[in-house]
C-alpha cells in the first residue's frame, strides 16, 4: 500500500496562519491562505478526475501557482512531473507517453508550443486558468 507524504501546510496554517508562506514580486500568501489554495487545487484536480498515483505534468517556470500544485501533489498522492522548459514538443511527447501522464498543466508562455502537442488521452489545461478557478475566493486579494 502506497502512503503519501504528509503535507506540512495544514499544521503551519493552524499554528501561524498569517506568517508568510510564499512570496514573489507581486504576491504574498500566509500559511492559512496557502492551505486554502492547496485545498481548492485538490478539489479542482479531483474534479478533473485526477487521483492518487496519477502522473500530472507541469510545464512552466517557478511561481506561486507551481508551488500550490506541488503541495496539492503531497495531499493527493499524485506524481507531479516537471517538464524541462528547454526541450521541444517531440521530447515532451516522449516523456508524457513514457510516464503515462493523465494531465498536463502549462504556463502562458508555453501555450503555443503545448497546443500543438496533442498527446492522445491526456488532458491539458492552462495553469493560470486552473489557478483562477482554484483561487476564485481570492479574486480581490491576490493577482497571480
Amino acid at each position: 500500500m502506497m502512503k503519501s507524504i504528509v503535507c506540512p501546510i495544514a499544521k503551519a496554517a493552524s499554528e501561524t496562519p498569517d506568517r508568510p508562506a510564499l512570496i514573489d514580486a507581486s504576491t504574498s500568501l500566509g500559511y492559512k491562505q496557502l492551505d486554502s489554495a492547496v485545498e481548492a487545487a485538490v478539489a479542482n484536480l479531483r474534479g478533473l478526475g485526477i487521483k492518487s498515483r496519477d502522473v500530472v505534468a507541469i510545464l512552466d517556470s517557478n511561481s506561486i501557482p507551481y508551488a500550490i500544485l506541488f503541495y496539492a501533489a503531497f495531499r493527493m498522492g499524485f506524481v507531479l512531473m516537471p517538464l524541462n522548459t528547454r526541450l521541444n514538443q517531440s521530447d515532451w511527447r516522449r516523456q508524457l507517453n513514457m510516464a503515462d501522464c493523465r494531465l498536463v498543466i502549462y504556463g502562458d508562455k508555453f501555450k503555443s508550443g503545448i497546443g500543438k502537442l496533442h498527446a492522445a488521452n491526456i488532458l491539458m489545461i492552462d495553469l493560470q486558468e486552473l489557478m483562477m478557478i482554484t483561487l476564485s475566493f481570492f479574486q480581490n486579494q491576490i493577482h497571480l
